[in-house]
């Protein structure tokens, strides 16, 4: 019997799973779970499960991922390579959004700007000593 290793960020697709480690690792979320409905979780020294964010998929929460890694990292980009976006490499399914490179630190991460800041933050908090705020 073999067995798989464990998921990355880079094998979560957009959505509540990779919202959920985003809230975890990133910030320090305690208790996430699925309720059937939503996702929840208690923040930092609290006690009441609270809705967590749709940080891979809604442009505020994203935002809110890429200003916590700004203080904690120091440096952040967001790029726009023409080629592929002409192409429409890494368009999100619905067409409606194209991908984007973004580098937290050190690390990269290619797709549609919410799952990418989510994908560079994961990586970058990965290789930090510095537990979330």
């Amino acid at each position: 019997m073999t067995h798989a290793p464990p998921p990355t960020q880079d094998d979560l697709a957009a959505g509540r799973e990779l919202d959920a480690e985003v809230a975890t690792k990133v910030f320090g979320w305690c208790d996430c779970v699925w309720d059937g409905w939503s996702w929840l979780g208690t923040l930092p020294g609290g006690t009441e499960r609270w809705p967590i964010p749709a940080y891979s998929t809604d442009i505020s929460a994203a935002w809110q991922v890429l200003d916590e890694m700004v203080w904690r990292v120091g440096t952040a980009t967001i790029r726009l390579d023409m080629e592929d976006y002409g192409r429409g490499a890494g368009t999100s399914p619905g067409g409606a959004e194209r991908a984007v490179w973004v580098t937290i630190g050190e690390h990269t991460a290619f797709g549609p700007i919410c799952e990418a800041i989510c994908k560079a933050a994961l990586a970058a908090v990965s290789a930090m000593a510095i537990p979330p705020a």
